[in-house]
């Protein structure tokens, strides 16, 4: 039935398979978005006192220094990052939503159009064999001497149109088969698919007309789109955005040899746009 044919669609056809795994990459980048700038933690060797390291006092040989660097960003990024995943995740929603709807569609289309070649395969068997049996009983009367020879060849030519009729309703019905179970998924690949129950309903032309002109501006990728234009408009605040300059506050334990004093530091880095100021 159409209806079973919609929710097996739903389950394993591929490109509703495909738009769903596009969610989960969508959700990752919110993720990946949200992140924040990792620290750095850097051990440094200087200073090295030959004396010292001779005298068998490797540890008093070395000034060590142990510093840890955190950057900040600034300018609204983040939120602007997350932003721009979060309506990028929006429009992938709106994508199966469109995928769906498209999907179903096509999914009722190979439905009736393997309905109407079934229906043309049994009459154009009922047709054959009709006409298999009048051509039976000319040549009995041809035998016979009731018939001609031309009108008994008329006859053969009939049934030979009405076979090859035949036979391309059946590839017809293949061909038809075939593509309704390719939307179906690999569940139903290489099965012979039939037809069984109703025909879907009818829907009359003005309620339809009714329907589409209240739905049109609620259309899956209608949304979609509008989800990606809002998108667009966070990447170019977001590019605005690298111009506003990010800061990295460090702190640093040293221990100095030899008389191993131990100090500890601060400091602050700001890059300096003097090649570069993201006029891009």
């Amino acid at each position: 039935g159409y209806s079973e044919a919609e929710s097996l669609a739903l389950r394993h056809n591929p490109q509703i398979l495909n738009a769903r795994a596009a969610i989960d990459g969508a959700e990752a980048d919110v993720l990946t978005a949200g992140a924040r700038p990792n620290a750095v933690m850097s051990v440094n060797g200087s200073g090295i006192d030959k004396s010292q390291y001779s005298s068998n006092m490797k540890l008093n040989a070395v000034d060590t220094i142990v510093r840890i660097d955190q950057p900040f960003e600034r300018g609204n990024k983040r939120d602007l990052r997350l932003a721009k995943a979060g309506d990028l995740n929006q429009a992938a929603l709106w994508d199966l939503q469109e995928t769906i709807r498209q999907e179903r569609l096509r999914v009722v289309s190979a439905w009736l159009d393997l309905r109407v070649a079934e229906q043309r395969t049994q009459l154009a068997d009922a047709n054959l064999a009709q006409s298999e049996r009048v051509a039976d009983k000319a040549r009995l009367r041809f035998k016979a001497g009731d018939l001609s020879g031309a009108d008994l060849g008329r006859i053969e030519s009939d049934t030979a149109r009405l076979q090859a009729d035949a036979q391309m309703a059946r590839r017809d019905r293949a061909r038809a088969s075939a593509l309704l179970a390719s939307l179906l998924g690999q569940v139903m690949q290489n099965q012979l698919i039939s037809t069984r129950g109703d025909w879907p309903p009818l829907m009359s032309h003005p309620d339809a007309e009714k329907i589409m002109n209240e739905l049109s501006d609620k259309r899956p990728d209608v949304q979609a789109a509008r989800a990606r234009l809002a998108a667009a408009k966070q990447s170019i605040e977001l590019a605005r955005a690298q111009r506003t300059r990010d800061i990295t506050v460090g702190l640093q334990y040293e221990r100095n040899n030899p008389t191993v004093v131990n100090s500890v530091g601060a400091g602050v880095a700001i890059p300096l746009f003097t090649g570069n100021n993201f006029e891009g």
